[in-house]
């Protein structure tokens, strides 16, 4: 395989390979991501690339050719035929056209019947359109070649000891400083003899006129790279993640860690190519008189695509991409300044790529590649290494920094549970002490502008030990905000929502991170399913509750706009509907022993006693799930598991039912089918056999007095047909006996069964009778709690037509909402509800069990039931 020497990928922990694949020949002349080679109008310019074999032997009988196109497509250049040089160079010189555009250019390539094309597309621009020229940028800076933006080296000196500076040529520039009489620190001059401020530069440059036309240029050129910079900072800000919370129990998917792990590959990413840049370039200074511009010209394009472009964002692009990541992510200071360092490297070898690309090599670009040593080493002291402890002003300063952070949010976050689970077991005096040493520690090392909005309480009614629990939380949350800030970045602006107690509140924070620009904030979560509408009862301004239809769930949305800084709390208070209460326990429970109590003694009592023992079992599991829960969120988890639990004791209780149902047929006359009666007609059963047995015994022992009589029966039989009638009847009689006593038996067996069954049935009739008055003595218990709470009871009142008008019941207490029932004439129904003038009623069917429409009306229309009577 044909193998060019460009640097082809880098790995993040092979340092060794780096600095080995450094010394390797670079491609010829491919262009930098987005930054294509470039030629000079009517100025010399190379195509080429350096062919090596799969062991980095040079190739030099290889054949290649090149194609290459005007910007219109018509053909520009078609050599067929390339020589190479003894180097393994195959390239081609030629004249820069004319015509000013993107020229597709293709190298091919044949050794040993393999084929390889390289693309070699290059830019032509006029002199002029090609930015400044190493001459210009010569005298710009007075030829010395260790100045820049970011080190302005002996620019100072220069301008004063310049011996043939005027007023208009920076001669007498000095002594007309220091005699304009009016100057003052922020004026067009200096209040002492060293330069102020950067900003004095500039306006003073931007007054010179003349031969300063090429500062002054310069200067404009900063400020509106400064602007443009400061106008695209804004512009991403604004356009940031909008938050939405989608539920409160859904985790949030940012992970810090996995951000501190990428943080750190980025870090070792830019020390490695900062590396590679600095063995490229100490070859190149090494070998400079040996190489040829060509070869030059080659390497620089290998350290420009190192490099990168500004506007690189990607952390595995170049050096560029990974700093501005760092940037973008978290905003240290540290990262700025590493990217000004990238971007004196950047300008540096495009300044030595102008000057050796149109003036060949010189002694101004070799000093600019020897001072390239000196950004780098500067770039690898803000990259730092990994021993690098908080505090350090280093990148790698920064990541232990983070680390220490996250891992003492960790920290607090388990002491913040651990004293939510001894509320129960510690007094209100402890827990206070607890909850403000928690404070201070979790204050300390926030990062959330106005982070005691987080620890104020919506619920005004709570008690105190509930104040303190809902503080609790609030550093909880607090907690987890931070760590949303940290791995959401500094710019982003973001909501986090968590609950309290009393009843139970949805509270969210939303906070405008950022210290330049306003933001608006969306908020959006959905309710719990068990929420509906009227256990809301309480919502802040800017919020508004609306109902999904796919879902069938209400959902909380608002906007806010935040000043640059601005952290802000608001809140949801719904009623506390999470609870299965003791007494409903413990009359399902008392439920099932009631049932069970019939099926002593019967073919059933097993199975009542393994049901009665798996609800007694999923109830003791209810009261236990929901006396584990400690905070709002897993009492709502925990009520969602006891519901399923709710829900098998009652599937248990209706088979415990039916087993009752079962046992009491059972009983009935006759009755044998899986019940005691199969023992009755087992004994009916044994007595017939048992008559059967007796009667043959009796045949086998008159068998012989029946021989001795043989004869005189037969002359009996003889003398009269009479005596042989009654000889007749007395074979018959044992038979005759043995049925009247088997009857006998029979008919006693069954007539004590008969009174046993109707006994049952009367005990089991009577046990049903207790059953269900207890059953409505523990309905009316949990009717009472309830009336206790107001929730329970009914009224009933009539709703009457007025001036013959039917009475509209409305789906809302609006006058404008849909019509779902029209009442003709009066009747009396069931108030629930009450909203303003509007009573929500209810009718129920002729049971008085299933609702047949549910709506409000006007009041003026109701009156109460007994009233009228």
């Amino acid at each position: 395989m044909i193998k060019t020497a460009r640097f082809k990928s880098l790995p993040s922990q092979a340092l060794l390979v780096a600095i080995i694949a450094a010394f390797m020949h670079p491609q010829s002349i491919e262009a930098a991501a987005g930054s294509p080679s470039t030629c000079i109008t009517s100025q010399n310019c190379t195509v080429g690339e350096f062919i090596y074999d799969d062991s980095y032997n040079k190739v030099t009988n290889a054949t290649c050719s090149l194609e290459s196109r005007y910007p219109d497509g018509s053909e520009f250049l078609n050599i067929g035929s390339i020589t190479a040089t003894t180097d393994g160079w195959y390239g081609y010189s030629f004249t820069g056209p004319s015509t000013e555009g993107y020229y597709r250019t293709q190298l091919c390539c044949v050794v040993d019947g393999q084929n390889m094309c390289l693309d070699k597309s290059f830019e032509v621009k006029s002199s002029g359109s090609g930015g400044p020229t190493a001459t210009e940028i010569a005298d710009a800076v007075w030829n010395y070649s260790g100045r820049t933006l970011s080190g302005f080296g002996t620019l100072a000196s220069d301008i004063w000891n310049y011996s043939g500076r005027t007023l208009t040529s920076f001669g007498s520039l000095v002594s007309n400083i220091w005699s304009y009489a009016t100057r003052t620190l922020t004026g067009s001059d200096l209040s002492s003899g060293s330069l102020a401020t950067r900003s004095d530069v500039e306006n003073l440059s931007s007054s010179v006129s003349g031969n300063s036309g090429d500062i002054a240029s310069l200067v404009k050129t900063t400020n509106d790279i400064k602007k443009t910079t400061q106008e695209t900072r804004l512009i991403l800000e604004k356009l940031v993640n909008k938050p939405i919370i989608q539920n409160f129990i859904e985790d949030d998917n940012i992970s810090l860690n996995s951000k501190l792990d990428q943080t750190k590959s980025v870090a070792e990413s830019i020390f490695i190519n900062s590396q590679f840049v600095r063995s490229k370039s100490s070859i190149l200074a090494g070998k400079w008189n040996s190489l040829s511009t060509d070869e030059i010209l080659d390497i620089l394009m290998d350290l420009k695509k190192t490099v990168g472009e500004r506007g690189d964002t990607d952390s595995s692009s170049s050096l560029f991409g990974q700093v501005n990541w760092l940037k973008n992510s978290w905003g240290w200071k540290e990262a700025e300044d590493a990217a000004d360092q990238i971007l004196a490297i950047d300008s540096t070898i495009s300044s030595v790529q102008n000057m050796v690309a149109s003036s060949g090599k010189s002694t101004s670009s070799y000093r600019e590649i020897k001072g390239l040593a000196f950004y780098l080493d500067t770039l690898e002291k803000m990259i730092g290494n990994v021993s690098d402890k908080q505090g350090a002003k280093s990148i790698y300063g920064k990541i232990d920094e983070i680390q220490t952070l996250a891992l003492a949010l960790d920290k607090n976050e388990a002491e913040v549970d651990k004293t939510i689970a001894s509320l129960n077991s510690i007094n209100e005096k402890e827990i206070d002490a607890k909850s403000s040493q928690l404070t201070r520690n979790i204050l300390s090392i926030n990062r959330i502008p106005k982070a005691l909005l987080a620890l104020s309480s919506k619920a005004k009614d709570a008690s105190y030990s509930k104040q303190l629990k809902n503080k609790l939380l609030g550093l909880k949350a607090l907690i987890a905000a931070n760590r949303l800030y940290l791995a959401k970045g500094p710019k982003t602006a973001f909501a986090n929502t968590w609950l309290e107690e009393g009843s139970i509140v949805f509270k969210s924070l939303i906070t405008n991170p950022s210290n330049i620009v306003s933001q608006k904030v969306p908020v959006k979560y959905y309710l719990p399913p068990e929420v509906k509408e009227e256990d809301i009862l309480e919502v802040d301004e800017g919020l508004s509750v609306k109902y999904d239809t796919e879902k069938d769930q209400y959902y909380v949305e608002g906007e806010f706009e935040l000043a640059a800084g601005e952290t802000k709390t608001l809140a949801v208070r719904v009623d506390d509907i999470w609870v299965i209460s003791k007494d409903q326990v413990e009359s399902l429970r008392k439920q099932a022993e009631e049932l069970s109590r019939p099926l002593e003694k019967t073919a059933y009592f097993a199975q009542g006693v393994t049901l009665k023992s798996d609800i007694n079992v999923s109830l003791d599991k209810i009261l236990s799930l929901q006396s584990q829960a400690n905070t709002p969120e897993q009492k709502i988890k925990a009520y969602r598991e006891a519901q399923i639990e709710l829900n098998s004791v009652n599937q248990k209780m209706d088979s415990l039912k039916t087993l009752v149902s079962q046992a009491s047929s059972a009983g009935a006359y006759l009755g044998f089918v899986g019940g005691a009666q199969v023992l009755t007609v087992w004994g009916i059963v044994a007595v017939v056999v048992a008559g059967f047995v007796l009667l043959l015994f009796y045949l086998r022992v008159s068998k012989k007095s029946k021989k001795v009589k043989k004869e005189e029966e037969v002359v009996s039989q003889e003398k009269s047909a009479p005596g042989h009638s009654r000889k007749a009847l007395k074979g018959f009689t044992p038979f005759i006996m043995v049925a009247i006593l088997s009857s006998l038996v029979s008919a006693f067996v069954v007539r004590q069964v008969i009174l046993k069954s109707s006994k049952v049935v009367q005990n089991e009739s009577s046990e049903s009778q207790k059953l269900e008055v207890v059953k409505n003595e523990t309905q009316n218990k949990v009717l009472s709690v309830e009336d206790e709470n107001g929730k329970g009871g009914e009224e009933i009142v009539r709703v009457s037509a007025k001036d013959g008008q039917s009475v509209k019941v409305k789906e809302k207490p609006d006058t404008d909402a849909k019509t779902i029932y029209e009442v003709s004439s009066a009747k009396e129904l069931t108030k629930i509800d009450q909203a303003g003038g509007w009573i929500k009623v209810v009718l129920k069917d002729e049971k008085g069990v299933k609702p047949v429409f549910e709506g409000w009306v006007l009041q003026d229309f109701v009156s109460s039931a007994d009233a009228d009577n």
